[in-house]
């Protein structure tokens, strides 16, 4: 069998599944360990048993449900590419606009501590600190799996002599070993838990294999967002900038004008022209 008619035999299959066929190259090209051009050159290439089998049984993980990023380890994120383990949560293309937003607002060579709350895989901490070499970052994050894929993210990135590792609670940093960080911070990033436990929208695919404390909050999906920010506010010089990520038509407004100190100041969309990340600014004084 070769590199085109597996393709075509098993994108029809997996299209019966509601699958399509990205997906169908993306596993083909992890189990060939190439990249999806790879395959369109090299179409009349042949595949030995041994290929065959780990890409038909890949093929079955997705099948039932299992998400791609998950099987095959990595997921690209504004360019880079980011390793991703189970139990760590999968960037999503709207993150994006995080990222859009600090460039925004800073100067490429500025020298800047950044903090990354909840940082899962590191996508959005890692990228910021690629962009900005004369950046630190504090990636933190309570989930020590988490904390494991984003130190090898920033290995492979080369980014570890400039980022500290904290595996802790958003909601204890400042208060313990973590006193230092203390009005240090000029940017905080976020993407936090913001989903209703009620919310019925969310897919099937998501709940069964990605970790609940990285999606749902209490309060209608409000508790984090509070809690982070009110955090935020303790770890941000006088003129820093808190970016999160909200919900599609999430209204925040019952919580923004309870923080000491945060302004809301901006609000960014993202490619589906939907309101996605906000910035607060920490006033002077």
């Amino acid at each position: 069998m070769t590199i085109g008619s597996l393709i075509q035999s098993t994108d029809s299959a997996l299209l019966h599944a509601g699958l399509g066929r990205l997906d169908v190259e993306l596993i083909l090209g992890h189990v060939l360990c190439c990249d999806r051009m790879y395959l369109y050159t090299h179409w009349s290439q042949k595949l030995d048993k041994r290929q065959i089998k780990y890409f038909q049984s890949f093929c079955q993980m997705r099948k039932k449900g299992m998400p791609v990023a998950y099987i095959i380890e990595k997921k690209e994120f504004y360019g880079y590419e980011f390793v991703i383990k189970p139990g760590v949560f999968i960037p999503r293309p709207e993150t994006e606009t995080i990222i859009s937003a600090v460039l925004s607002q800073w100067s490429h060579q500025e020298r800047l501590t950044i903090v990354d709350f909840g940082s899962g895989s590191g996508c959005i901490g890692l990228t910021l600190l690629a962009l900005f070499p004369k950046a630190n970052l504090i990636s933190v994050d309570s989930n020590l799996e988490a904390i494991k894929v984003s130190q090898i993210n920033a290995r492979n990135m080369g980014l570890e002599k400039r980022t500290i590792f904290l595996s802790t609670s958003v909601s204890g940093l400042g208060k313990g070993d973590e006193s230092w960080l203390k009005a240090q911070a000029d940017i905080v990033v976020a993407n936090p838990p913001y989903i209703s436990f009620d919310d019925e929208r969310v897919s099937e695919e998501v709940t069964a294999f990605e970790p609940p404390e990285a999606l749902f909050s209490n309060e209608g999906g409000l508790y984090h967002i509070r809690s982070w920010l009110n955090s935020a506010a303790q770890l941000l010089k006088p003129g820093g900038a808190y970016f999160f990520e909200i919900g599609d038509k999430q209204d925040i407004s019952s919580i923004e004008h309870k923080v000491d100190k945060m302004r809301r100041k901006r609000e960014y969309r993202d490619f589906s022209n939907i309101i996605r990340v906000i910035q607060f600014q920490k006033c002077h004084g």
